[in-house]
């Protein structure tokens, strides 16, 4: 299985998580930890590029969502 790559990158007005490859039931536990601490320092914008997913599923609208 592929892994999932997540890159992090700090704009001048917002954070932005790159996604690269799946994002499943396999891969949800990093790409929620590092939205969900990303949010909860909340003095910036998240941006999440998901122009690099593989696939994407519910579970992972689920982290967007929330």
């Amino acid at each position: 299985m592929k892994p999932v790559l997540l890159e992090y990158l700090q704009r001048e007005n917002a954070d932005v998580v790159a996604v690269r490859g799946p994002v499943d039931t396999r891969t949800l536990p990093g790409f929620e930890g590092l939205i969900q601490a990303l949010a909860d320092a909340g003095d910036r914008d998240v941006e999440v590029d998901l122009t690099g997913i593989d696939s994407f599923n519910s579970t992972g609208v689920g982290v967007l969502v929330n």
